[in-house]
């Protein structure tokens, strides 16, 4: 069932941060290091996963208006990946 913003994001930093997750985050975080390093395929592999989630972000955001939803679900994916970037680097918390 879709969520307003603020009720999904907890749900998500929580399910990202969990254990279980950590070796897809770390993955991603790999792709993401490769890309900005100037490797083409792990740029193209790390947009592929980025937009999957994006899209999967929309599906579940409770916001009527497609442009909105669209910004909205770039928010979780900033946000998310943000917290597990600083959990990588042993920074705990998650900010309001």
């Amino acid at each position: 069932q879709p969520l307003p913003f603020d009720r999904l994001l907890p749900q998500l930093i929580a399910e990202t941060l969990d254990a279980r997750f950590r070796p897809y985050i770390a993955l991603f975080l790999e792709l993401a290091s490769q890309a900005a390093r100037g490797d083409i395929a792990a740029r193209e592999t790390g947009r592929q996963i980025a937009e999957g989630f994006l899209a999967w972000g929309e599906a579940r955001l409770d916001t009527g208006d497609p442009v909105r939803r669209r910004h909205e679900a770039r928010r979780l994916l900033t946000r998310i990946e943000g917290m597990a970037l600083l959990a990588a680097l042993g920074v705990e918390g998650a900010p309001d």
